[in-house]
């Protein structure tokens, strides 16, 4: 477990790879960073908890590749309104709803996943970039109400 962050209140990035000394870290508390601009968790496979995350809602940038644990509690990204790039490669997601409130996203990457319905982007008007390889998509008709899209990787 990763603790004792609380105080390091005026933090704007943190970034933790595969950071205890046999290589697994397990939960990290995040409570009162909430200056953090920047947070990557991502290639942490054994994270199982992430306490605080809600809370971030002044980050911008947030990096979960094969943190798979999330994919159990999307819903406590549907707050971080002030995202505009989200990481979720390899996480194993499959509902993506809790994404729609995400509308100051430019770049999201959901690559390799469990994906079918990606309806749930339809508000997400900000959009320039998006992966969604790998995943079980069968309508893109979704990515025409997307103005600002200039790369998609399907």
């Amino acid at each position: 477990q990763v603790s004792g962050l609380s105080k390091l209140t005026k933090l704007e990035e943190l970034d933790i790879y595969v950071a205890t000394s046999n290589g697994l870290l397990y939960s990290i508390d995040l409570s009162g960073l909430t200056n953090l601009k920047e947070l990557d968790l991502s290639y942490n496979p054994m994270l199982q908890e992430i306490s605080g995350l809600s809370e971030l809602t002044n980050l911008e940038c947030l990096g979960l590749v094969g943190v798979s644990s999330i994919a159990n509690n999307l819903s406590a990204l549907s707050g971080l309104t002030n995202l505009e790039y989200l990481e979720l490669m390899y996480t194993g997601i499959s509902d993506i709803s809790a994404l729609s409130t995400l509308t100051n996203l430019k770049y999201l990457g959901l690559h390799m996943n469990r994906i079918s319905d990606i309806s749930a982007l339809k508000g997400l008007t900000q959009l320039e970039g998006l992966r969604l390889g790998m995943n079980n998509i069968r309508n893109f008709s979704v990515l025409e109400k997307l103005p600002n899209l200039e790369v998609v990787h399907k």
